[in-house]
C-alpha cells in the first residue's frame, strides 16, 4: 500500500513538469476567408430547371443554390458575387435567360453572408425566355473573387443550371431508373406525366421513388407493370404505338419482367 502512495505522489509531483512543457495553441484568426458550392455529390452540381412543369403564365422563377462560408464567422454582412462561366454550349444570355448577378435588387437584398452565418442560400433568377421553347441553355456559374471572400474549393467552385420549356432529363435518371423504366425520351416524360399527375422530376424521384428504388423494389416493379397496361391501353385507344420520335421509328416501351 506504501508503495502505490509513493507511486501516486511522485505522479503528482511531476505533473507540472509535463504541463509546463505543453505549448499552448496560437488562436485562430487568419482574415481571409473563403466560400464554396455546398452539394453532396458531382452529380448534384448540375440542377435542371423546365418552365414546362408549371402554369404557362409563369415568366420568371427562383433557383436557390447553397453556398457555405470556410473562415471566419463575423457579426456582420458580407457581399456575396457570382459570375458566368462560359461552356460554348448554348450559354445562357444575361438578361434573357436569367437575371445578371450584379443586379442591385439582387446584391443589395440577398448575395450576402448574413452576420453570425456560415452558410446562406441565395437565389438564381431564371426568365422564361421564348428561346427556351427550342433549345435548352445552360447557365453555368462561379463564385467571384472580392475584397471579403475568395474561392475557396476547386471541386466545389461552380453550379450549372440547365434552363428550359420543355421536358428535359432529370439528373437522377441513373441506372436505377433506367432499369426499371428504360430509356428517357420526352414522350415517354409526358407520358408519365399524364399517366400518374405526378412530375417525374429530380424531385419526385429522390423523395418519392428513392426509398423504393434503393429499398423494398416491390413497388416499383408494380409500378412498371401499371405503366405497361396504360401503354398498352393507349394504343388500343389511338390506334397505334406512342412514339419517341416525329418519324415513327421508335415505340416508347418499359423494359418487361
Amino acid at each position: 500500500m506504501k508503495r502505490i502512495y509513493a507511486m501516486i505522489t511522485g505522479a503528482i509531483l511531476l505533473l507540472p513538469l509535463f504541463t509546463a512543457c505543453e505549448k499552448e495553441l496560437p488562436i485562430y484568426d487568419n482574415p481571409q476567408c473563403w466560400l464554396k458550392f455546398s452539394y453532396s455529390s458531382d452529380a448534384d452540381s448540375l440542377i435542371s430547371y423546365s418552365f414546362a412543369y408549371g402554369p404557362s403564365d409563369v415568366m420568371v422563377d427562383t433557383v436557390k443554390v447553397r453556398i457555405q462560408l470556410m473562415g471566419n464567422v463575423e457579426n456582420y454582412d458580407r457581399p456575396i458575387a457570382l459570375e458566368q462561366v462560359m461552356t460554348g454550349d448554348n450559354d445562357a444570355v444575361a438578361g434573357e435567360h436569367y437575371v445578371p448577378f450584379d443586379d442591385p435588387e439582387l446584391t443589395q437584398k440577398y448575395y450576402f453572408m448574413p452576420k453570425n452565418a456560415i452558410r446562406v442560400d441565395v437565389p438564381i433568377i431564371i426568365k422564361r425566355s421564348a428561346s427556351l421553347k427550342n433549345a435548352n441553355y445552360n447557365l453555368k456559374f462561379t463564385i467571384k473573387n472580392n475584397d471579403v471572400f475568395a474561392v475557396g474549393s476547386k471541386e466545389r467552385d461552380t453550379r450549372r443550371i440547365t434552363i428550359a420549356d420543355q421536358l428535359v432529363k432529370p439528373n437522377k435518371w441513373d441506372y436505377s431508373m433506367n432499369y426499371f423504366f428504360g430509356k428517357w425520351s420526352q414522350a415517354k416524360h409526358h407520358f408519365l406525366i399524364d399517366t400518374t399527375g405526378d412530375k417525374w422530376d429530380d424531385d419526385f424521384i429522390t423523395k418519392e421513388l428513392g426509398v423504393y428504388l434503393t429499398g423494398d423494389q416491390n413497388y416499383v416493379f408494380w409500378l412498371n407493370q401499371q405503366l405497361r397496361a396504360a401503354l398498352e391501353e393507349y394504343e388500343k385507344v389511338h390506334g397505334e404505338p406512342l412514339y419517341e420520335d416525329e418519324g415513327k421509328t421508335i415505340k416508347v416501351t418499359f423494359p418487361v419482367f
